[in-house]
């Protein structure tokens, strides 16, 4: 291998380095986004969960017709 490939693989392991790390930037603000007009969907499902449990619908379902 000569130094000119050697080279060459190292920019396109550099380059490609650094498109993985833009992808996985945009794709966590995308998902964790806490901005409160549009949420993240990982900061969604996790208010929905934490609204479940708040709700606490086991303590409203004690008669026998509950479902």
């Amino acid at each position: 291998m000569s130094f000119n490939q050697r080279g060459q693989l190292v920019v396109e392991y550099v380059l490609l380095l650094s498109m993985a790390a833009i992808v996985a930037a945009i794709v966590v603000s995308k998902l964790g986004s806490r901005n409160p007009d549009e949420p993240g969907a990982i900061i969604k499902g996790w208010s929905a969960i934490i609204k479940s449990v708040g709700d606490d619908k086991a303590d409203s379902c004690f008669n026998p017709n509950c479902r």
